[in-house]
């Protein structure tokens, strides 16, 4: 639980996303749950800029292959995207990252401009 980590744990965290980050673009055509859990393990390294813009690169990378599937469809991709918004802001939330979670949600929106102008 977050109230059991140590300063330890963090830095083995943010290690493990990093790795994640760095292997994702070895898997060819890698799910949307695999990408949405990279994303998310990502944004939990409050400490990390580089892999917040990884995060979100991520996220806007699902934002695009929903897009890609169409408006009528509610393929893979759209369908783990109201979890991951929701989950990226909760990580937002409990490690208090108000700046980035600004970000996420001007990519939401974003998003959702382009979904209903389609």
């Amino acid at each position: 639980t977050a109230s059991n980590a140590t300063p330890e744990s963090g830095q083995l965290s943010a290690k493990k996303a990093r790795v994640a980050v760095q292997l994702l673009p070895l898997i060819p055509n890698p799910s949307p749950s695999l990408l949405s859990l990279v994303s998310r393990a990502a944004a939990a390294s409050a400490s990390s800029p580089t892999l917040e813009k990884q995060s979100r690169s991520i996220l806007k990378r699902i934002h695009t292959a929903s897009l890609a599937e169409g408006v009528n469809d509610l393929g893979d991709h759209t369908r783990e995207l109201a979890l991951l918004h929701r989950s990226l802001l909760s990580i937002c939330a409990r490690n208090g990252n108000i700046s980035l979670a600004l970000r996420i949600t001007g990519d939401i929106r974003r998003f959702a401009k382009t979904k209903r102008n389609e």
